[in-house]
């Protein structure tokens, strides 16, 4: 099968985003502490579940549960592409009681054109990433999601692949980055609710959309190199520490696979938040006292530091997706 390839036109990449006044005029509905929810870690997917409970975009599922973790329904992404869609055009978001309770949703998605009548036979199986994109790519108005990254290809997305058209668009948009410095997107796998708040909060949020450069299907180098990401030593590490700044750190060792395996995904996120975050290294072999000090024993471990503290850490290989979630938490 072909990769799918898309030639994009200078006039296509454009480097600002053109609201309509209704998405300008998107605000908070309700207050996220009256959820009462007990199941939301304070982790990467915080933020973006509170925008998006505060937005109206998602509930919780009963007994003080948002369930970050549950997998999303055929029914969910339709009922949550709809309520988009109803407060991108001036709605209140509610759509109708109606029996099964989704049943007002398919309604409204097929009036206005997310979906067509009999697209979808089982509403209680678990919605595919792709299903999720050709949904929510129809949400919005073309205007509103105007490209910003020159992505034509993707390694897992063929002409085949069902939604690609839509998958793609959303990479040219920001709203969609993948889970790897390839853009990897699994079209045929499920997604957690947690995941669908962050892809949320980026469609909705054109402030949140991302800038990509994504290495090409095979490549070890990539586009770019590494002159955005600092190697820290010890001196610069706590000169950087004290001046304040957000950062994210990558503590590696030269015999660690793993670490090599995570490298690109590092450089490709100092590359991403250059400007807005510091992002870098610390060879642990070079510095161990920089390990002893945060006591790091596992490797890869990234830490984030803003305020001269540590905020989180990640240990072991996570997609760019959750180190750029911490990051924008804390912007």
């Amino acid at each position: 099968m072909r990769s799918l390839l898309r030639t994009l036109t200078a006039g296509a990449l454009v480097l600002c985003l053109t609201l309509s006044s209704a998405a300008a005029a998107l605000s908070p509905t309700r207050s996220f502490a009256g959820a009462g929810f007990t199941d939301v870690p304070d982790d990467w997917s915080y933020p973006y579940i509170l925008s998006c409970y505060e937005l109206g975009l998602m509930s919780g599922q009963g007994g003080g549960l948002f369930v970050p973790g549950g997998t999303v329904s055929v029914a969910e992404a339709v009922t949550v592409a709809a309520r988009v869609h109803n407060l991108w055009n001036g709605g209140n978001g509610v759509l109708p009681e109606s029996v099964p309770w989704y049943g007002s949703a398919v309604e409204y998605s097929v009036t206005y054109g997310l979906l067509t009548q009999g697209q979808f036979t089982d509403f209680s199986a678990s919605a595919t990433r792709a299903q999720l994109a050709g949904l929510l790519a129809k949400a919005l108005p073309a205007a509103d999601l105007a490209a910003i990254n020159e992505v034509s290809a993707l390694p897992d997305v063929t002409e085949e692949t069902p939604y690609a058209e839509s998958i793609l668009a959303l990479y040219q948009a920001g709203v969609l980055t993948g889970s790897d410095m390839y853009g990897t997107f699994s079209p045929e796998a499920s997604i957690t609710r947690a995941e669908l708040a962050a892809i949320l909060c980026r469609l909705v949020r054109p402030e949140m959309r991302q800038h990509l450069t994504l290495w090409e299907p095979g490549e070890t180098e990539g586009p770019t190199t590494d002159q955005d990401t600092l190697h820290f030593s010890s001196t610069s590490f706590d000169e950087a520490l004290s001046g304040g700044s957000l950062m994210a750190v990558l503590f590696f060792a030269d015999w660690c696979q793993p670490c090599q395996l995570l490298s690109p995904t590092i450089d490709q996120l100092a590359t991403q938040y250059q400007g807005r975050a510091l992002v870098g290294k610390v060879d642990v072999d070079q510095e161990p006292l920089l390990a002893q000090r945060y006591n790091v024993t596992n490797y890869p471990t990234v830490i984030f530091f803003q305020g001269g503290q540590e905020i989180d850490r990640q240990v072991g290989i996570k997609a760019l997706d959750i180190y750029a979630a911490i990051l924008n938490g804390r912007l």
